[in-house]
């Protein structure tokens, strides 16, 4: 093919993904490749390659197949001519790596990356690293450093107007401090990844929705979560992504469990945790698993819990996720108050303390210290439990200015049963 064709099929190919059509898009893709020379010396055949391979792996990525998005990236970065090229390559390299859960590789990856940048002087290449590191950062959940990362990549995208990477950050940064239990920033941050997104695309709005939903969530205002994620499904079903799906789905089922309607709310958790395992979506099983485990025990199936609960904490510590380490030892907590086993749950309640603390996550002390102030048989001990897990209540709200919020976070059972024993 000449110039003008592989341009054109490009053309097709951008088209396609516009109009959601992944697979002709993906069609296009591959017959840009299989129909130019890797070795091609003509500058702007390799662009077209260079540009068919990166958005390849995108969509591959958003069609959930992790394995030929990760060899896209590989042939990308096997093709970069440029010490730019190739800083660029090796990030998307780290990021792919980062959510298979290949943590060292992506942080070696990043290294080289970064390594290059500063001999380039290449501000663009500086930042993505920031960004990628954080990522695996904020995956093994190390938030603290992960926010640090965060916040310089998008002091430095900022700089340069790079719109996309602004959303990508944004939204990171958003994770970090809803993990955090900053639901106020988070919040924040969502809107601001959102405006990004909006200018982008239908996938980008549908995550930085999503995401924004969650940390409504979090505060209990479960209708205004709800909202933003039917808002979010409705998105990504006309584009017709599935493993983009997942995390809405989850989010919706804990909500509607809220809700009052159970049946599907746990239906949409169990399609979230087989979809998260079918494509491969490690960090999304690990929080649907989480998720799903607190819905069975409210619904009494502590068996079921249990199950996943274990699953969750095999996974953590095999990984090294500690942050992920407490969620689990919290759920396994509860299926041991649950069974009677009061003694068991406080020692691991104690080990899940000291790992919430290490992560920051805010959200999970006040419910671990008000877990262990309802078992314990010291008067003086249980006081001294409810009284922390109220003042992480109001290390929670005190920031947020919406009085409607504030007061929906407060009167929500589970906060009012702490707050009503420290009167």
């Amino acid at each position: 093919m000449n110039r003008t064709e592989l341009t054109q099929l490009l053309a097709e190919a951008k088209e396609a993904r516009r109009n959601f059509d992944y697979f002709r898009a993906v069609a296009l893709y591959s017959a840009i490749l299989d129909s130019t020379d890797p070795e091609t010396t003509d500058t702007a055949v390799k662009v077209i390659r260079q540009n068919a391979l990166r958005e390849a792996g995108l969509v591959q990525r958003w069609l959930g197949n992790q394995d030929v998005t990760l060899a896209c990236y590989e042939q990308l970065q096997q093709e970069a001519d440029s010490g730019q090229e190739q800083v660029v390559a090796l990030t998307m390299l780290g990021m792919q790596y980062g959510r298979m859960g290949e943590y060292e590789k992506a942080l070696d990856l990043h290294q080289q990356a970064r390594n290059l940048s500063d001999t380039l002087n290449f501000t663009k290449g500086r930042a993505l690293t920031y960004q990628g590191v954080g990522a695996v950062l904020t995956f093994q959940g190390r938030y603290d450093e992960a926010l640090s990362r965060f916040q310089k990549a998008r002091s430095l995208f900022d700089q340069i107007g790079d719109i996309e990477e602004l959303f990508s950050t944004w939204n990171w940064l958003g994770i970090v401090q809803a993990r955090q239990g900053k639901l106020d920033k988070a919040i924040a941050s969502f809107e601001n990844a959102l405006y990004f997104a909006r200018q982008i695309g239908v996938v980008q709005s549908a995550i930085a929705l999503g995401n924004l939903g969650e940390a409504y969530q979090q505060l209990f205002d479960m209708e205004q979560a709800l909202t933003y994620h039917e808002e979010a499904l409705a998105l990504l079903k006309k584009a017709e992504l599935p493993p983009q799906e997942i995390d809405v789905r989850r989010n919706m089922g804990i909500e509607l469990c809220y809700l009052g309607q159970a049946e599907k709310g746990i239906a949409y958790l169990e399609d979230a945790l087989f979809t998260s395992r079918m494509y491969s979506e490690q960090d999304l099983e690990l929080q649907t698993l989480y998720s799903l485990a607190l819905v069975e025990l409210d619904m009494g199936q502590t068996d079921k819990a249990y199950k996943h609960a274990l699953a969750l904490q095999e996974t953590a510590r095999t990984n090294q996720m500690r942050g992920y380490q407490a969620q689990a030892l919290h759920v396994v907590g509860l299926c041991h108050k649950a069974a009677g086993e009061r003694v068991e749950a406080e020692q691991v309640w104690q080990q899940a303390l000291f790992l919430a603390h290490e992560t920051g996550q805010q959200s999970l002390l006040w419910r671990l210290h008000a877990a262990l102030a309802a078992i314990s048989d010291n008067p003086a001990l249980a006081v001294t439990h409810n009284q922390i897990a109220a003042e992480v209540i109001e290390q929670i709200v005190y920031p947020i200015e919406d009085e409607s919020l504030r007061q929906t976070f407060l009167n929500a059972p589970p906060v009012t049963a702490v707050l009503q024993q420290t009167k």
